[in-house]
């Protein structure tokens, strides 16, 4: 099992973490913050989808509590990114 989280993870964070480098460089990005929710939906699910093909039904409280870690450091990866190219205002 922690094979399988450890590359679900790995899978996660590149689809992830590429799909909110990409969408921060878009221009005008206030009608894109609230897209940022389905950018971060979209990058979980093949984790998710790899936890469940890896070990089946019994891994649902599993797939369940990767998902909310992986959307907490999503968030967190997209301030430092946000930050980063100085769009984070104080």
């Amino acid at each position: 099992m922690p094979g399988t989280l450890s590359r679900a993870a790995a899978l996660t964070l590149i689809v992830g973490l590429t799909l909110i480098w990409i969408s921060s460089g878009l221009p005008n990005q206030s009608w894109w913050r609230p897209g940022l929710l389905l950018v971060i939906a979209v990058s979980m699910v093949p984790g998710v989808l790899w936890i469940l093909k890896r070990q089946g039904r019994r891994a649902i409280p599993a797939a369940a509590i990767f998902a909310v870690v992986m959307f907490a450091v999503l968030v967190y990866a997209d301030f430092l990114i946000a930050w980063y190219r100085g769009q984070v205002e104080m």
